[in-house]
């Protein structure tokens, strides 16, 4: 290692920079240091053999540039990048930026010949005394002395909370690692709460993101089963609406396929991280995948629910800091694949190889019970009322009687007596398969029963003869429940001294609800306003309802006595 000269060309190639020192293997100075090395060669019986690219056009490898951002020789930003305490300047001035300091061999202005770690080290010791100095940080001066490298430090620091969590125990041989990478646009601010158009308007603003995390699970039971302390994930998130520098994720957790409280079939793979920006600010990022029945026999409804992670960002106090989606791209995701392996700790081949072949085994298991969810077997809901609200029963439950003599029952809810009564009441009209449950939900705090009556409203509740009901298995049709429509109507009119009623119906409820007054069975004068959910009288078939209805070949096949179900 010998000094190198100040001159060199810096262009670009390809949109990379390229510095070329020129010239330099040309120097006298290395003319002379070839000649001691050959003379040194020669004295021990070997021969001088040139490296290939001074052999060829006698150019040498600059492998330690310095003066990056040199010490100022006037102590302002004229003359140079950093005081001589390697703080950044403001301008030309003699204004530093205080806290932001380079301490290492880009502040020598010159090179230094053999061994220059010695004198960036001395320069890099100097700086930071002189900070410590200045800000009046304590030090500690303990010696280690002789360093046993295999013995405990001679100074131990407690281990920052939240990053001690980890129990050894849970390992169980079975753990993986992997690295994943993904891309996005998340919105900064706290204006938007639906994840497409935080993520459309941040596009549109070229506000990007990238999370790149390595994730390290010590046992796949635990990635799965536990809510907490699963796994640890640590890497960085690159946001430049929200930080000039990449923030470091502290400490974070991940875990697959979570249930989802929002739905009733769902499963989440959730991603909880504390991150650190260089401005010493904490964020916490919380995202996760949907996995569900919505990509049934869909390949790319499928790819779009195991990549896409909803972000959300907060504050420390979680006040809202940004929102957005992160996808990973099928190159990442051809990286991820070959980055499984195992935590550094286990170093047992079989265990190297099976780990990760069995959590892609589990994963691909857990995927395709949604992928192919129409032909899992039935799921029956649990009959206890464990997790239910205690809730009001109806004052009067009545069995209605159609003009073409079929059965049904409504039932009736008062407004507390501590509330004001109003004058009209509400109907509701429930659809297919299901009954005044749906209304009077007992699983929830306030269902719709309790807010109408809340707010002083007689409610009706009229169960039609395709919901739950021994009427059903006849095998009626909305048409034929246009008649429950009308009796229900008639009943309401009877017991609120013929008063108009704001009527509100659900699904297959709607379409009764407007046959029955298109066709003049139920008398439209009779209601004073009508809300229709979900569907109305405009009907869309979606693809295989569609292609079911343009043949009657299936009710033919339902009504097979050998295929009939009893």
């Amino acid at each position: 290692m010998s000094h190198d000269s100040n001159e060199a060309i810096l262009t670009m190639t390809g949109d990379k920079p390229y510095l070329q020192f020129t010239g330099v293997g040309r120097t006298q100075r290395v003319k002379n240091v070839r000649e001691v090395l050959k003379t040194a060669s020669s004295a021990i019986g070997g021969t001088l053999i040139d490296a290939p690219f001074y052999a060829s056009n006698k150019e040498q490898i600059t492998v330690h540039p310095l003066g990056g951002a040199i010490m100022s020789s006037d102590g302002t930003g004229r003359r140079g990048a950093v005081d001589h305490m390697g703080r950044i300047f403001v301008g030309e001035g003699a204004e530093v930026h205080h806290g932001l300091l380079c301490v290492d061999a880009a502040v020598i202005p010159t090179a230094l010949g053999v061994n220059p770690f010695a004198t960036i080290t001395a320069l890099a010791e100097r700086i930071c005394e002189m900070l410590l100095h200045e800000k009046q940080w304590p030090v500690d001066e303990t010696e280690n002395g002789t360093i046993d490298l295999f013995e405990n430090p001679k100074v131990c620091h407690a281990i920052e909370p939240g990053l001690s969590h980890y129990d050894g125990s849970q390992a169980d041989g079975a753990g993986v690692r992997f690295t994943e990478v993904m891309d996005g646009y998340i919105h900064i601010g706290g204006n938007i709460v639906d994840f497409d158009v935080a993520h459309n308007v941040a596009k549109r603003a070229a506000s990007s993101a990238s999370l790149y995390i390595t994730v390290d699970t010590f046992s796949l039971d635990n990635l799965t089963s536990l809510s907490d302390n699963a796994s640890i994930a640590t890497g960085t998130f690159s946001c430049g609406a929200l930080s000039q520098s990449p923030l470091m994720v502290l400490r974070g957790q991940a875990q697959f396929f979570t249930t989802d409280d929002q739905i009733s079939d769902g499963t989440d793979l959730v991603y909880k991280l504390t991150m650190l920006s260089a401005e010493g600010t904490t964020y916490l990022l919380h995202g996760y995948k949907n996995v569900d029945s919505t990509m049934a026999f869909s390949a790319s409804m499928s790819w779009k629910a195991t990549t896409t992670l909803y972000t959300t960002v907060t504050h420390f106090d979680g006040t809202l800091a940004g929102r957005g989606i992160l996808r990973i791209s099928w190159r990442n995701f051809i990286d991820e694949i070959q980055s499984f392996g195992t935590p550094a700790h286990h170093n047992g081949a079989r265990g190297t190889i099976l780990a990760p072949f069995r959590f892609l085994t589990q994963f691909a298991k857990k995927t395709a019970e949604y992928f192919f969810s129409p032909l899992r077997p039935l799921q029956f809901p649990d009959k206890s009322t464990s997790g239910y609200f205690p809730k009001a029963l109806p004052a009067k439950i009545v069995e209605l009687r159609a003009e073409d003599g079929v059965q049904t029952v409504l039932k009736v809810w008062h407004p507390p007596s501590e509330t004001t009564k109003r004058s009209m009441p509400v109907l509701f009209i429930p659809g297919a398969s299901v009954d005044d449950q749906i209304f009077s939900l007992p699983t929830i705090q306030v269902n719709a029963i309790e807010y109408f009556t809340g707010l002083g409203y007689t409610c009706y509740v009229s169960t039609l003869r395709f919901g739950i009901s021994p009427a059903a298995k006849v095998g009626y049709t909305a048409y034929d429940a246009r008649a429950d429509v009308k009796a229900a109507m008639e009943y309401v009119r009877e017991e609120e001294n013929g008063k108009k009623f704001y009527v509100i119906c659900h699904c297959l409820g709607s379409i009764a609800t407007g046959m029955a007054l298109l066709t003049g069975t139920a008398n439209a004068e009779w209601i004073q306003g009508m809300t229709a959910s979900q569907v109305f009288m405009h009907l869309r078939f979606g693809k295989i309802n569609s292609i079911k209805s343009r043949t009657q070949a299936l009710q033919i096949l339902y009504k097979t006595p050998h295929l009939a179900l009893n």
